[in-house]
Formats: structure tokens, sequence, C-alpha cells
């Protein structure tokens, strides 16, 4: 049996109304259970500060010596919290937010978290919002697993998105 040390990033939301910032709590914390409370707010669907913010917690995990730093589904750029609001415009003006921040795997952001990976001798776990690179129209709801070394060990797309999931996520590809 290997015994890793492993840093994880929980996020539990407490989603307000659409129109106002969500607050959004984040705990880092090692195998053995000791915990260090952070709050912050998640630029939610904002590619660009998401991947910041991404960063940021990559740097501040490094600093323990994980050997993987993992963070949840849909991290990058955010969940789409409105998924289970009734439709409207600002669902749709939201969806298309999401669509237009999702991520390419060929993509700067997958490049950062790669150089990233490797800055921080650790692999790394995270669930991006993927856009499709044919279409440009279809997202996948996607963990990436990225390995010290920078680079791609596993992608895996959610295989059927559940209940309000299949108005913004295709099924696997």
């Amino acid at each position: 049996m290997i015994a890793l040390k492993v840093t994880f990033l929980c996020m539990s939301r407490f989603w307000g109304d659409i129109f106002t910032s969500e607050a959004v709590s984040l705990l880092l914390c090692s195998i053995s259970f000791a915990l260090a409370p952070f709050r912050l707010h998640l630029l939610c669907l904002i590619k660009t500060a998401s991947l910041q913010i991404t960063l940021d917690w990559i740097n501040r995990a490094a600093k323990e010596k994980p050997d993987v730093i993992a963070f949840g589904e849909a991290w990058l750029p955010g969940y789409p919290f409105f998924i289970d609001s009734p439709l409207s415009d600002v669902w749709w003006q939201a969806a298309s937010e999401l669509l237009a921040n999702g991520v390419l795997l060929d993509g700067p952001e997958v490049a950062a978290l790669y150089k990233a990976a490797k800055r921080s001798n650790a692999d790394i776990v995270i669930g991006v919002n993927e856009l499709d690179p044919q279409t440009r129209a279809k997202l996948y709801c996607t963990m990436l697993i990225i390995g010290r070394d920078g680079m791609l060990l596993n992608r895996h797309r959610k295989l059927k998105p559940t209940h309000y999931e299949r108005s913004v996520y295709s099924d696997r590809g």
C-alpha cells in the first residue's frame, strides 16, 4: 500500500438570489483531516478569474507538498448554479455565459493547469466545463487528471448528466 499525502479543496455553496454574489466556503484539508477553513468569493462562470483563483489555491496547497491536489466537479469556471431556476431571460443569459466560458482541452486554461501541476510537483484532479471543440455549442461535465509531469493522464466525461444538469451538459461524447 502506498501512503499518499492528499490535499483536498472542498467547496460548499450557499446560493442566494441569482442577482447577488454567492458566498462560497472552502476548506483545505490533508488526509489527516486537519482543517484550515477559508472563505472567498468564487467568480462563477468567469473563466479567467476562476482560473486565477484556482492557480492561487494550487500554489497555496503546494506549500504542503501533497501528492494530489483535488478540486470538485465543474470547478472551472464554476457549477451552473442557475440550472434549477425557472426559465427566464436571466437563465438564458447565464447559460450563454457558461457556454462562452467553456474550457477547451487544448486551450490556455488547461495549459496553465499543466504548468501548475509541474511547478507544484503534484497531480491535479479538477472538474471543468469542457467545450466541445468541433461544435463549440456543447458542454461536457469533465474531470481532468493531470500528472505532476504536466501531462494529461485522463479525461472523464460524465456519462449521463442528472436531472436539471441535462439542460446545460451533453451526454458523454
